[in-house]
């Protein structure tokens, strides 16, 4: 998906603050059902396109103007359960399962969310990974990404199943 015009509404977090958004971390999920994106004050969110309900589940890697913040790669599966949110700078790359948040919601204070970084796993297979690129759920328990490595022959694309782990 693509955006192209100015939003026809404008979404809020529960205590009526405006939700805004970094436009390079929006992700939608396969049905077009979900979004995720990481807001610029403090949190990842999923948002329920068909009630716009907001749930604030991580916190985000930076604030406005930070580098940090337009790194992050993120995807969420069809059924809006799990998102997996990569980021070189802070070497992160976990896959959050939305079944499991806990906590009472307040604004964008990200729930207690059940996640499991998968970032040590893929360096202790393959070793010298240098960026995570193009994360992509190729179903509710799969998940493709683009690894670049510093030897140019481990370079390519991964598939990852997490559920089990998860």
């Amino acid at each position: 998906k693509k955006l192209t015009a100015p939003p026809d509404i404008r979404l809020k977090d529960t205590a009526g603050n405006l939700l805004v958004v970094n436009p390079q971390t929006i992700a939608f999920s396969g049905g077009g059902s979900w979004l995720v994106a990481e807001t610029l004050y403090g949190s990842f969110v999923r948002i329920n396109l068909a009630t716009l309900d907001v749930t604030a589940f991580a916190p985000a890697f930076g604030s406005t103007g930070s580098p940090g913040l337009l790194k992050s790669r993120v995807a969420i599966s069809d059924d809006g359960n799990y998102i997996a949110i990569a980021n070189d700078i802070a070497e992160s790359f976990k896959v959050y399962d939305l079944s499991t948040c806990y906590g009472q919601l307040i604004g964008l204070q990200p729930k207690n969310c059940q996640f499991y970084d998968y970032l040590p796993f893929i360096q202790d297979q393959i070793g010298d990974l240098q960026s995570v690129r193009h994360v992509r759920f190729v179903n509710d328990g799969l998940i493709s990404f683009e690894a670049q490595f510093s030897t140019a022959s481990k370079s390519g694309i991964y598939v990852i199943a997490p559920t089990a782990n998860i």
